[in-house]
């Protein structure tokens, strides 16, 4: 058996990194998580979609971050229509 070349890097163990973005587990009360489960099913979204959805809409609200859709036309029918359900 051979020995391992010292300049190669030594292989990591485990499953590799599959996203760039942090990852935080949270601990829900079964009352907020019935209201995020209702939501994603009326949007007919997957719970991690809908709560990034529901962040989302909640620091546009509160002017924490910019509005996703600041670059698209203002007069469009779809972005009038977004802006009313954020509010």
């Amino acid at each position: 058996m051979s020995k391992r070349d010292p300049d190669k890097p030594k292989a990591r163990i485990g499953r590799p990194p599959t996203g760039k973005n942090a990852m935080i587990a949270i601990r829900w009360p079964p009352p907020l998580l019935a209201g995020i489960d209702k939501y994603a099913q009326q949007q007919m979204l997957a719970r991690p979609v809908a709560l990034r959805q529901i962040v989302a809409m909640f620091l546009v609200s509160k002017g924490l971050v910019p509005r996703a859709d600041s670059k698209r036309r203002k007069g469009s029918e779809a972005a009038e229509a977004r802006a009313v359900a954020i509010r």
